[in-house]
């Protein structure tokens, strides 16, 4: 009888309840995820159209990003609009991931395919390969790799971040294709 009783439970907020939330006082944001997490989790299924997978990591990164910007809530009132639009851009941080992600495996598998004249694997088991060669390389190969081929920067944008001249940066960009394809090779191996 008590688990109906605690799933009918209304929290009624208060500008107390305001000055914890800033503080960022867990017991306050315990309350705020059983207050609102299906409320949130309903918005983001509908959102990523019924990706339960999807909706309940989204819901993970919404929860971790109020907590980070908790100081920044204004009106006790709007917790629930403050709490979608987090969800929201949690949701459109997830999507651009996933392209970035798609445009880089598609580059580099093009890339590879010139490279060897001849691909035997399906697109998804290349995209899988591509994913876990990326995994094994160093992190800094992996994000100028990003930096050239995803965000689509040019080599005097890249050289800039870095600090380095547009030569460091092509040697940089050759050492880190050059891994990629070293640990592709070895992913096939694996295969066969």
């Amino acid at each position: 009888m008590d688990y109906y009783i605690n799933m009918f439970l209304i929290f009624i907020w208060t500008d107390e309840d305001l000055i914890k939330i800033r503080l960022r006082d867990p017991h306050v944001f315990e309350k705020i995820y059983k207050e609102y997490k299906t409320k949130l989790y309903n918005f983001l299924i509908i959102k990523t159209n019924g990706d339960k997978h999807m909706a309940e990591e989204i819901l993970s990164d919404t929860i971790y990003s109020a907590i980070i910007s908790a100081p920044t809530v204004k009106k006790i009132d709007k917790i629930l609009q403050w709490l979608i639009s987090i969800a929201q851009k949690r949701f459109y941080d997830h999507l651009r991931k996933s392209y970035k992600n798609k445009v880089l495996n598609e580059k580099i598998i093009e890339d590879h395919k010139t490279n060897n004249n001849q691909c035997e694997m399906g697109d998804n088991e290349k995209v899988i390969m591509f994913n876990l060669a990326m995994e094994k390389i160093k992190p800094k190969y992996r994000k100028i790799l990003e930096l050239k081929y995803i965000e689509k920067r040019t080599l005097k944008e890249i050289a800039k971040i870095y600090n380095k001249s547009r030569s460091s940066i092509e040697s940089l960009i050759y050492r880190a294709k050059h891994e990629l394809k070293k640990e592709l090779k070895k992913l096939n191996k694996e295969m066969l």
